[in-house]
């Protein structure tokens, strides 16, 4: 989404979220009192895009936040955002996240992407359209396209290995 949702306190209650990933690299985080978030400082500039750091940092913390936040009652991070995330109630879970950047086009969706790539095996495509069914205008730029292509690939090599064949299929020497 946008940061005009994410400055809405009446549509994050109406939506009931629970937790918010800033994915921009500086608006505030209007709410920490009502909401847990976690910021990543993405810059929406193709030109100073690090896919490995996207790959081996952004995506896994975001994955484990949105998915212990779904998955648990409360998912309190520590302050730094690298630790692990505390499970602190095995009630039925309520919890929703919000993911936002600025116009929520681009980063936003990117990570929704990425998340959605890992935990349910689809492909950056496929992804992408099951964002756009309720966010139409999700693009993510041509690099973070490229970075979840990149992600992708990662994920298949990471399957087929742990399908008991012990080998990657990546064709890179």
């Amino acid at each position: 989404g946008s940061i005009g949702s994410a400055y809405s306190l009446e549509k994050l209650n109406e939506f009931k979220i629970t937790h918010i990933i800033c994915a921009a690299e500086s608006p505030h985080m209007k709410f920490e009192d009502h909401f847990q978030y976690l910021r990543c400082n993405l810059l929406d500039d193709p030109l100073q895009c690090d896919q490995d750091y996207l790959i081996n940092n952004i995506f896994p913390l975001c994955n484990s936040y949105i998915s212990n936040a779904i998955l648990t009652n409360q998912c309190n991070s520590s302050s730094n955002q690298e630790e692990a995330y505390e499970i602190t109630s095995t009630s039925p879970p309520n919890n929703r996240v919000f993911i936002h950047c600025y116009m929520g086009c681009s980063r936003s969706a990117c990570i929704c992407c990425a998340y959605l790539m890992f935990t349910y095996g689809m492909s950056v495509m496929e992804a992408l359209d099951t964002i756009r069914i309720e966010r139409p205008m999700a693009q993510p730029n041509s690099a973070f396209m490229s970075t979840l292509y990149k992600y992708y690939d990662k994920l298949k090599n990471v399957t087929t290995t742990a399908s008991g064949t012990g080998v990657t299929t990546s064709s890179k020497s």
